[in-house]
């Protein structure tokens, strides 16, 4: 190694005449002692003859044990640099050469005896903030939290303009999950360093961790201001200016990144969905296909995939289904466009077509599980519910596989009233995914349709213990109460609770119309319900609701008005012949 080094000599005398700098009476190393080292002294700076021992010559050797490590480093070989950095080191025991030592020693390891070496660095050079920094370093990489924040503030101490230590130590606080204090820290930051980049984008991404887009914006909008070419900085200003409504603002800033790294399919994504919100889909339609003649975008596949997406909510179905076969002829391994390929048949119909290329998403592909819950969704709707649940149960247990893959399962077997089997691979889906509360709620649903009504409410109950916000159990849990009978009150106040956790939702507005229609309280119950048929002006059940409350108050031509506008909303086969009958005993 070194030898062949030795052929950069002049520039590493050069670089070694620098390092000289730093030191005092050091005379560089002649041509014969360059000779007395050979592979076997390299790494051992015993082994060095005794001409070189004096302290001028140690220092010297040093230098070029430092000056090799370096050129070492660059090259990638951090073991080798290490060595030759520990060599230097061992020669010439100085800060400067303990700092590179024990900052590449933790680059190579993170092992305890890293750790104790550090810790015995720290305290042979107490007033290196880089030292204390790469201990409080590796005290985090070792979960010692409380330790490494003493270390990091050590060297705020001794360097209180040291941005390496700010960022440590909001690491530190968010890894301890006390965001204030890393907030605290992070206003630290920009204050003693007004024009950290690094400090504002922090504070943006704290501030938007908490949801509070204001202020996130502010900060973002200043790291921006003070380095516009950053494309992480681009994304996260426009993300805050959609999320502050300035649509405008977004678009703009969207089309700056889109323009400079137009490989970027999310933000593709977006762009053309601002575009759409912003103006109409004809605008953005024309401000693609503009785009897709530019020749450096022309062949962006993202680009093109959106323009068919875009002809098919303008109802140009087939033009956008011949555009995106050109595009799987010229990609045919592309398992994006094969998935998509899937999508245009379902557009255009053809069921069984769909089936076809969606099974041709090879199992590697991101896109696989997509495909299969498609052949799943499409299988049920054509009523072949033996084949769906053939399908899923190849792809429950897949590496990939999802917690909704459960939730189309129960489903399925509801549509053939196994409603046991339903209620049971909901409880594997828990079991394997216990963070995601909805697959509880329906074992609640189902536990209903099997008529086991007790482990219905236990079940609801459960969902708004572990999720108080889960609004749609407060209203199930409310209107079985109300369908049964039984515990009025309690039903008002579930559906009141979750009419605040979203307002204005007509099916709770139908709940809590039929609780007062249940309770005897008419001239109420039909307050709410009409509210609800306002919001959803074809649901056959809430119109129904609303017939029985004018009924009840003897307002029989209303009733029936309703009743007849309820058959022309939606309704399943049973709920239609209990409205019929409703209508025949009134006639």
């Amino acid at each position: 190694m070194v030898k062949k080094l030795q052929q950069t000599s002049i520039i590493l005398l050069i670089c070694f005449g620098i390092y000289a700098c730093k030191t005092k009476d050091q005379s560089a190393l002649n041509e014969d002692q360059f000779d007395q080292i050979d592979n076997n002294t390299a790494m051992d700076p015993s082994n060095l003859p005794p001409s070189m021992w004096s302290q001028a010559q140690r220092q010297a050797s040093a230098g070029y044990y430092y000056l090799v490590g370096e050129y070492t480093a660059m090259k990638g070989d951090l073991k080798v640099a290490l060595d030759l950095y520990k060599a230097a080191y061992q020669l010439d025991p100085v800060e400067f050469l303990a700092e590179k030592y024990l900052g590449t020693e933790t680059r190579v390891s993170d092992g305890k005896e890293t750790l104790v070496h550090a810790k015995k660095m720290t305290l042979l050079y107490p007033k290196s903030p880089y030292l204390h920094l790469l201990l409080g370093e590796l005290l985090i990489r070792h979960k010692e939290y409380d330790e490494a924040i003493t270390e990091t503030k050590r060297a705020l101490a001794l360097s209180p303009s040291y941005e390496k230590a700010f960022i440590q130590l909001v690491s530190i606080y968010q890894k301890k999950a006390q965001l204030d204090k890393s907030l605290q820290v992070a206003n630290s930051l920009v204050k003693k360093i007004p024009n950290s980049v690094f400090g504002w984008s922090l504070l943006s991404k704290i501030y938007l961790h908490q949801k509070k887009y204001k202020k996130a914006l502010r900060a973002v909008h200043k790291a921006h201001r003070l380095q516009n070419n950053n494309p992480e900085l681009v994304i996260l200003y426009a993300y805050l200016a959609e999320k502050n409504n300035k649509p405008k603002k977004a678009l703009q800033l969207y089309f700056q990144f889109f323009n400079r790294n137009v490989k970027h399919e999310e933000i593709v994504s977006r762009t053309i969905l601002l575009l759409k919100t912003f103006g109409s889909l004809d605008k953005a339609l024309l401000k693609v296909e503009e785009l897709v003649k530019k020749p450096r975008l022309s062949g962006l596949t993202s680009l093109q995939v959106q323009r068919v997406f875009l002809l098919w909510e303008l109802k140009r179905v087939d033009e956008g289904s011949k555009l995106l076969s050109e595009l799987v002829d010229r990609n045919p391994q592309s398992a994006q466009l094969v998935f998509f390929s899937g999508m245009s048949y379902e557009r255009l119909g053809d069921k069984p077509k769909a089936i076809e290329q969606y099974k041709l998403v090879p199992e590697e592909s991101d896109y696989f599980i997509p495909a299969q819950y498609k052949v799943c969704q499409i299988l049920r709707e054509l009523k072949k519910f033996d084949d769906a649940l053939a399908v899923i149960d190849k792809i429950l247990g897949h590496k990939y596989g999802s917690w909704e893959l459960y939730i189309l399962a129960a489903n399925i077997y509801g549509d053939i009233e196994k409603f046991d089997q339903s209620i049971e691979v909901l409880n594997k889906g828990y079991k394997k995914y216990q963070l995601k509360t909805r697959l509880l709620f329906m074992r609640g649903v189902y536990e209903e349709k099997a008529k086991d009504y007790e482990a219905c409410i236990d079940t609801m109950k459960a969902v708004i213990e572990k999720d108080p916000q889960f609004s749609s159990a407060y209203n199930y849990l409310g209107y079985l109460y109300a369908e049964r009978g039984e515990n009025l009150k309690e039903a008002e106040k579930l559906i009141l609770q979750a009419l605040v956790l979203k307002p204005n939702d007509g099916y709770y507005l139908d709940s809590l119309g039929w609780v007062y229609y249940m309770q005897g309280d008419y001239k109420k119950a039909i307050k709410y319900l009409q509210k609800s048929v306002e919001l959803l002006p074809n649901e056959g059940v809430i119109l129904e609701h609303l017939a029985d409350a004018y009924l009840a108050l003897e307002n029989k031509e209303k009733a029936l008005e309703l009743y007849q506008k309820a058959l022309e909303g939606n309704l399943d086969e049973k709920d239609t012949k209990r409205v019929k009958d409703k209508i025949n005993d009134l006639k």
